[in-house]
């Protein structure tokens, strides 16, 4: 029915057949399948990050990290990261699950989960860099300045980047706003 599969199906079949390997197929009801149906059809609408010069430049700044929160295993910037979904090598799925105490975290996350990362960093009262768009009408805005402008206690130093060439780059969701140049708006870092 899909002819993309069908020619993945016809060369294993010509390479096994070239390799003298035989193949048992067999048909597994859909509802003896549920679990693997219900994974194959998860997909990370928010497959996005920041490129590897931006983050070394940071790391080199206000680092090392030692956790990225909000990562998959392609676009992760350390070796230990939480991910959305299962993924290998992930110590955890969802970061809030986890205590960012004792870390130097490295946190890019979802828009929307803007000001839960802010919370919880506050309520473990950890450590990290937060990048977020400049977007003065986004709901996490109050969290990080206060009426006046002012950075928040918890704010310890902050880079403006106006010129955001070569900060996001696109996962494999090509829909995002995030990783499509020119990314349109000024990018904040909050140590």
């Amino acid at each position: 029915m899909k002819e993309n599969l069908h020619i993945i199906a016809k060369s294993n079949f010509s390479f096994c057949i070239q390799k003298g390997i035989s193949i048992d197929i067999q048909w597994i009801p859909r509802k003896e399948n549920e679990k693997v149906d219900y994974i194959s059809k998860m997909f990370d609408f928010e497959d996005w990050g920041v490129t590897h010069i931006f983050f070394n430049f940071l790391n080199d700044m206000w680092g090392p990290y030692s956790i990225d929160r909000f990562a998959s295993v392609e676009n992760r910037k350390v070796l230990r990261f939480n991910s959305l979904f299962w993924q290998p090598d992930s110590e955890a799925v969802d970061a809030f699950s986890q205590v960012w105490t004792n870390e130097n975290n490295w946190l890019v996350p979802p828009i929307n989960l803007v000001i839960r990362s802010i919370k919880h960093i506050i309520a473990c009262k950890a450590r990290g860099t937060l990048i977020v768009p400049k977007w003065t009408s986004a709901a996490f805005w109050p969290l990080i300045f206060d009426k006046h402008l002012i950075y928040k206690d918890y704010v310890k130093d902050v880079i403006v980047f106006k010129n955001t060439d070569g900060i996001y780059e696109q996962g494999s969701n090509k829909n995002t706003t995030f990783g499509v140049e020119p990314f349109g708006s000024p990018v904040l870092a909050f140590c």
